[in-house]
């Protein structure tokens, strides 16, 4: 936990912070830090994705920013008003819950009326509500520097006019632009005709606003047309996850990859050369490149 982490949570009474859905993809691919550290080969490449994830936490975790979108929760005893965010940039606060009394568990929403926000705090209009004070006040959140959520898609049954399959390709026709472009995964529901034909696809292409393809496994050839089939945006595609990487500051990506380089060089677990034990007594063991491209996204303040 960073410095600032740290000292923004003992502030709070009882403060307990978690990480409720991580983040859809990493800030940089592994083939991103492949060119950046020149490995040419292949045999490292799922270890190099774990030290991507790891040098990433690490990173959210010092400068308190999340590089791509993630959802947080603080459940706490009793919160001050303003009540600093600490993962951020934030992207929204999606709701204030509280619990009343020792008797029952059940958490109340607080109306989104009764309180305000700010780039990094959340405010009380008047008082927040009484509560029982252990562990009876949340907030959630959402933080990063994009708001990668699903595929932007119409979701209404009459949306979907048919889903034409021939030799293992389904053409989906919808009365309205679907906005899925290739590699979004969408959820087909609702067939009947032929139950098969409901599952979870990658779109192949999308050679019209109103058209898209995905390969079939196991369903027959026929158009479909049952009024209750729909298809729903199931999780963000490549182009998704390449927009919400692009949006992701460069000193931060640097630092990963960097650390990734660090964890590499370092993989057989030596200790961190002496040199660097007073940057790592304040931020922990930070290589050469990587503070430095951090102290732009530091809050100095809170150190």
């Amino acid at each position: 936990m960073s410095v600032m982490l740290q000292s923004s949570i003992t502030s709070v009474k009882g403060g307990d912070l978690v990480l409720v859905t991580g983040p859809a993809c990493e800030p940089v691919t592994t083939a991103e830090v492949k060119d950046h550290l020149n490995i040419k080969h292949t045999s490292h490449d799922t270890l190099l994705g774990r030290f991507i994830t790891t040098a990433r936490i690490n990173i959210e975790t010092i400068v308190t920013k999340c590089t791509i979108q993630q959802k947080w929760q603080l459940t706490a005893d009793q919160v001050p008003s303003p009540l600093e965010l600490w993962m951020l940039p934030l992207v929204s606060v999606e709701k204030i819950e509280y619990i009343l009394g020792w008797d029952v568990d059940t958490l109340v929403l607080f109306d989104s009326a009764n309180y305000g926000v700010t780039t990094r705090h959340v405010f009380a209009r008047a008082t927040w509500p009484t509560h029982r004070g252990f562990q009876s006040f949340r907030v959630t959140w959402k933080a990063g520097y994009t708001g990668l959520e699903s595929v932007s898609f119409l979701r209404s049954d009459n949306t979907l006019t048919n889903i034409v399959v021939a030799t293992n390709v389904g053409t989906a026709t919808t009365a309205a632009d679907h906005n899925v472009s290739a590699d979004d995964l969408v959820t087909v529901q609702g067939a009947t005709v032929d139950a098969d034909l409901n599952a979870s696809y990658t779109v192949a292409s999308a050679p019209t606003p109103t058209t898209f393809t995905f390969p079939t496994v196991n369903v027959g050839d026929a158009t479909y047309t049952e009024a209750t089939l729909s298809v729903d945006g199931a999780a963000p595609g490549a182009i998704q996850k390449a927009a919400a990487r692009a949006a992701v500051p460069g000193g931060l990506k640097t630092a990963v990859m960097n650390m990734v380089g660090y964890l590499y060089e370092n993989r057989e677990g030596q200790a961190a050369e002496i040199k660097y034990e007073t940057i790592a007594d304040k931020f922990g063991a930070l290589p050469p490149g990587v503070k430095e491209g951090l102290t732009p996204y530091i809050d100095w303040s809170l150190v």
